[in-house]
């Protein structure tokens, strides 16, 4: 967790919301319907911001996604990768997850957001940031890297 901290790419300021109700912003998926993440209350969530313009990020987005699919203590998880490049990099975001391990980590894209509401909300202060949320939306942990599954699995 250490190198992952040295290594994050800066960019908000960064607000604590542990043990606090998680902020409800409109999610934009890939493909689908946007929604708030208060829509998956009743389940466990995982939210991963992440770029493209990060290679930390990136590497740690591959090692939930491996998680994701191998770890049976996340199988009824709700994962959430929040990408926050602009509509210049969509390319490069979609190859990305193309080449990611297939799970049911779900993707919802900033550039749909026009106006970055996840982003904002969250005052994410790097890339990548994680948030682990109770079955009633209150943040649990907060991380810098993909070692918060582990908060699922007791």
């Amino acid at each position: 967790m250490l190198l992952s901290a040295l290594t994050a790419c800066v960019h908000g300021t960064g607000e604590n919301f542990l043990n606090k109700a998680a902020p409800n912003p409109l999610l934009y998926p890939i493909s689908g319907s946007p929604q708030r993440l208060d829509s998956f209350k009743g389940y466990k969530t995982v939210l991963v911001f992440w770029s493209t313009y990060c290679s930390t990020s990136m590497k740690e987005l591959r090692q939930l996604a491996k998680e994701f699919k191998n770890n049976p203590a996340l199988a009824d998880v709700v994962g959430i990768a929040i990408n926050i490049d602009g509509q210049d990099r969509e390319q490069k975001v979609f190859d990305v997850i193309n080449n990611l391990p297939k799970s049911h980590l779900q993707f919802s894209y900033s550039s749909n957001d026009i106006y970055d509401e996840a982003y904002n909300v969250f005052d994410v202060s790097v890339v990548p940031q994680f948030f682990a949320l109770d079955a009633e939306g209150i943040v649990r942990e907060e991380s810098l890297d993909a070692d918060i599954t582990s908060y699922f699995e007791n």
